[in-house]
């Protein structure tokens, strides 16, 4: 029996005992030991990700969102339920809950396992499933989180492991996540009902420089951070779109903001040559094809490309017409009004006002992402909807050093409070207790009917 199949027949047994459900603390311990795992083993499961394209800066942001992640799912197995919304329709008064699946299996294969591997565990663990985390690749980091993981979480529920793609059987789970850039090689997978596909990157990240009034010098460090090399391709910042005013001084702000040169890009650069550097282009120069294409070249080479633009309805044009797009963000609104046609006519996965989100939450990309609304006819809306994350304000995690980053991130979760006197118990505990209060009973009838059939043959006797 492999490593997988093993985990497959405890994570039923323990599903199939209620392990999960039965007791109300048990996400709450485990969240609390998966922080305590993630803080105490940093160094090392941080240097086991280190790479020359993404050093330890990189991945002490991702830890330190993964432990945002896991406060807030903490925060919300806390909160006490709140009345369900009622909605009267032709079917009678309805309203909904969240029910965990069951068995969950989340297979990753990216080389941002805090952010792609140990966030959805934790969501999966928040939502009372048992829980296989798989990787066809396991070795450093998967290898290091598998040990740690068998010392400090529950074993029987909770699982590492190493799978093969033909293990995967989807009559052994009850919900399947795949975590990849690359769909197609999971085809057989994902015929499943059960399976959902998350990819990594998933479209083109890109900015407006819009009508309001501009602080070059400010917007210049904001677009130099977001294009920084030591991100992931699926966070960097591709393309701003600048009015003609302004793409001079937004160009003279970048050069000096930026270790990047700039040079023009026309018909005379090769796209295959595309480099690390900042290119400006004219838009109206260019065809909507060109266009998608040079994107897409220019964030595979980490370059940044200054769009000079004559209006913002020429850029909500082309913008339409470039493909998939992450994020878009507005950075300098004229006004509320005019964000909000801005919105209205462009598509993305997200769209933010006032700054430029470090990174897209995942489960933008993800079916099924709709309100909790009761159906109140047969088909909801939302099945024929694309979520759209909508943005506004400044990130959380500003800190540019590790040193920042890990004083934002320690001491952030609250050691679990201990359970009050008369807190729920699990089944199993209650089996344990009626057993031992029946046998004191049973003990204690015992000791009366000696005591009194003695004195009875004492009083026969004497």
């Amino acid at each position: 029996m492999t490593a997988y199949q093993n985990a497959v027949e405890e994570a039923h047994a323990s599903w199939l005992a209620n392990e999960t459900t039965a007791d109300a603390r048990w996400p709450l311990r485990q969240l609390h030991a998966l922080y305590n795992l993630l803080i105490e083993h940093r160094e090392e499961l941080v240097n086991a990700l280190v790479t020359e394209r993404l050093p330890s800066l990189f991945h002490e942001r991702e830890l330190a969102f993964v432990v945002d992640d896991i406060s807030a799912l903490i925060k919300q197995v806390e909160a006490k339920p709140s009345a369900a919304q009622v909605d009267s329709t032709r079917f009678g008064d309805l309203s909904g809950t969240l029910d965990p699946c069951g068995v969950s299996l989340i297979v990753s294969e990216t080389d941002t396992p805090l952010r792609h591997a140990v966030a959805p565990f934790g969501a999966s663990i928040a939502a009372r499933n048992t829980v296989i985390l798989a990787t066809t690749k396991f070795a450093g980091f998967f290898e290091l989180f598998h040990q740690r993981a068998q010392e400090s979480l529950d074993a029987s529920a909770l699982h590492v492991v190493e799978v093969a793609q033909d293990e995967i059987d989807e009559a052994d789970v009850d919900h399947i996540l795949v975590i990849d850039e690359d769909r197609s090689k999971w085809s057989k997978v994902l015929a499943s009902p059960k399976a959902s596909f998350c990819p990594v990157v998933d479209g083109l990240n890109l900015a407006v420089v819009g009508e309001g009034p501009i602080a070059p010098e400010k917007l210049a460090q904001l677009l130099a951070t977001t294009n920084d090399r030591s991100q992931h391709k699926a966070d960097v910042l591709t393309a701003v779109f600048v009015h003609v005013e302004n793409i001079t001084a937004i160009s003279n702000a970048l050069r000096n903001a930026s270790d990047k040169t700039t040079t023009r890009l026309d018909s005379t650069v090769g796209l295959s040559s595309l480099l690390s550097l900042i290119y400006t282009l004219e838009l109206a120069s260019t065809k909507p094809t060109d266009l998608a294409n040079i994107l897409t070249l220019a964030r595979e080479a980490r370059a940044l490309l200054i769009i000079e633009a004559t209006s913002l309805d020429q850029i909500i044009d082309s913008a339409r017409k470039i493909g998939k797009i992450n994020q878009l963000a507005l950075l300098n609104p004229a006004s509320p009004k005019l964000a909000a046609y801005f919105q209205r006519w462009t598509r993305s996965a997200v769209f933010s006002t006032e700054g430029f989100l470090p990174m897209t939450p995942s489960s933008v990309h993800l079916p099924g992402m709709t309100d909790r609304t009761s159906p109140g006819t047969s088909f909801s809306t939302s099945f024929f909807s694309r979520y759209r994350l909508l943005a506004s304000g400044k990130h959380a995690i500003s800190a540019s050093s590790v040193e920042e980053i890990r004083q934002s991130y320690l001491g952030k979760i609250s050691p679990l409070k201990p359970e009050h006197p008369g807190g729920r118990i699990d089944f199993f505990k209650q089996v344990e207790y009626v057993l031992k209060g029946t046998g004191a009973v049973v003990g204690s009838l015992a000791l009366v009917g000696i005591y009194f059939g003695a004195k009875s043959l004492r009083r026969r006797y004497l």
